[in-house]
């Protein structure tokens, strides 16, 4: 995806049987705040997902996308559909609840 590869050159690319494109790139060079500036205004950080300077997680409903920055790790997910989606926000709303 254009966006992505703007920010940061992927390292490795995956699309699974029902369409999901996963992108995977680290910036250990950036940190979250200026990851956060550079996905503005497509993306917005889901602020109950943060942990620290380490962990940010951002969503753009209407990509049906998520990027996840942990400690200079990158990972962009685009679904193939809203339902994938929704249901892939919810398991991430689970998971970020406990940790």
């Amino acid at each position: 995806m254009r966006l992505f590869n703007d920010i940061l050159a992927p390292r490795s690319e995956e699309r699974t049987p029902t369409g999901m494109l996963t992108l995977r790139g680290s910036c250990p060079e950036l940190c979250d705040v200026e990851f956060d500036t550079n996905l503005k205004p497509y993306f917005s950080e889901v602020s109950a997902f943060r942990s620290g300077w380490y962990r940010a997680v951002w969503i753009a409903p209407a990509l049906r996308s998520m990027v996840t920055y942990c400690e200079g790790d990158v990972t962009f997910v685009k679904h193939p559909t809203q339902e994938a989606y929704d249901g892939a926000f919810a398991e991430a709303e689970a998971y970020y609840a406990l940790y």
